[in-house]
């Protein structure tokens, strides 16, 4: 059972920042994943491209200062 998401974000300042969310009570791996998931359609864009470069692709903030890199359950 995990007990913390950690979503992993990356600031456009080159910070990596971990945003931990208490689970309470503990949650499965399947639930803690669809969790990550949830927050990052509530807090996200993802863009296949920006201004024609592939390489940008990615799930943008929507509050645009950074980009998320992926989530951890512990």
């Amino acid at each position: 059972m995990f007990k913390t998401l950690t979503i992993l974000l990356l600031s456009f300042k080159g910070e990596m920042i971990m945003h931990h969310i208490t689970l309470d009570p503990p949650v499965d791996l399947l639930t803690c994943s669809a969790m990550a998931d949830e927050w990052r359609d509530k807090n996200t864009t993802h863009f296949w491209e920006i201004g024609g470069d592939i390489s940008k692709q990615g799930f943008y903030l929507n509050d645009a200062s950074g980009t998320m890199q992926g989530h951890i359950c512990q």
